[in-house]
């Protein structure tokens, strides 16, 4: 899972975002390179969430830069570019799996062959071809899941955002998710940013990791020195 390019997909810098007189992400400044899974680790309440809702354009920082690509967040053009999979499901139960990533094709403005294609690949790739056409109601949750990645992709950007996707899932469907994400990421050839918790996660899937604490960056770490012991000493008692 090796990063492929030195060009710059998604930067921060001196990010802020205060809520009342709590600094949510103080003073915040870190890049994610082409190709690269980055995770931002740390408990809840850390500020990595809030990070990554910033990059997602549903919160804009209090001050400090955020740029996709060349672009703010919260621009138009960043909603091309980026596929966020947020912690909380997003799906509409009463849409198929099928018309759910063509409708969600059709907002992104996916030309109608180029998306009837994409869609048919994802639901193949995911394995759940076989369920494409029932009811987003009646998916199990790691279905539901892997529909909800499917949805964030088929308009084939460029960064993938993921807040907490296994959250609540079972461990063998953990692991099933993320070897999903990891073919993925070289088949299309995504940049990632995971937010997460879970420190088996960040140890399996990323090329770097940046963790969190009370806003602010405790400590970065290269793959050569990402390891389960120092994770777990670098955020003590706090899992």
């Amino acid at each position: 899972m090796g990063v492929r390019s030195s060009s710059v997909v998604l930067k921060a810098e001196g990010l802020c975002r205060q809520f009342g007189d709590k600094k949510a992400v103080d003073n915040v400044s870190f890049s994610l390179k082409e190709g690269e899974f980055l995770v931002l680790l740390g408990k809840n309440g850390s500020g990595k969430t809030t990070a990554l809702n910033i990059f997602a354009g549903v919160d804009k920082p209090t001050s400090g830069q955020a740029e996709i690509m060349g672009v703010k967040p919260f621009n138009q053009s960043a909603k091309k570019i980026r596929g966020v999979v947020f912690q909380e499901h997003v799906l509409e139960g009463f849409y198929t799996g099928r018309e759910t990533l063509l409708i969600h094709g059709i907002l992104y403005g996916v030309e109608k062959k180029e998306l009837e294609k994409q869609a048919h690949e994802l639901l193949g790739f995911m394995e759940i071809n076989d369920y494409a056409d029932k009811l987003v109601k009646t998916y199990s949750l790691g279905m539901r899941r892997r529909l909800d990645i499917s949805r964030a992709l088929i308009h084939k950007p460029k960064l993938l955002l993921l807040d907490e996707p296994t959250i609540n899932l079972d461990p063998s469907i953990k692991l099933k998710i993320w070897d999903y994400i990891a073919e993925l990421k070289r088949k299309f050839n995504l940049s990632v940013l995971l937010v997460t918790q879970d420190i088996d996660e960040a140890v399996k899937m990323a090329d770097r990791v940046i963790v969190f604490k009370d806003g602010k960056i405790l400590s970065v770490l290269s793959k050569k020195e990402i390891n389960k012991a120092g994770l777990e000493k670098l955020l003590g008692g706090n899992r």
